[in-house]
């Protein structure tokens, strides 16, 4: 068993079409089912979306 406290999960995209920022909120939508309290912080969404 982990000890408690908080926990931290990063997700990452270098495909530059912010994939990460959909799969953070599905994760953190599915974790507060579950009861627990959930933070997100999108560090890079500002940025813009690089399509090929």
């Amino acid at each position: 068993m982990l000890p408690a406290g908080p926990r931290t999960i990063a997700v990452g995209c270098a495909g530059g079409k912010h994939r990460a920022c959909g799969l953070v909120e599905i994760l953190a939508h599915r974790v507060r089912e579950r009861g627990r309290a959930v933070n997100v912080e999108h560090r890079h969404a500002h940025l813009p979306r690089v399509l090929k």
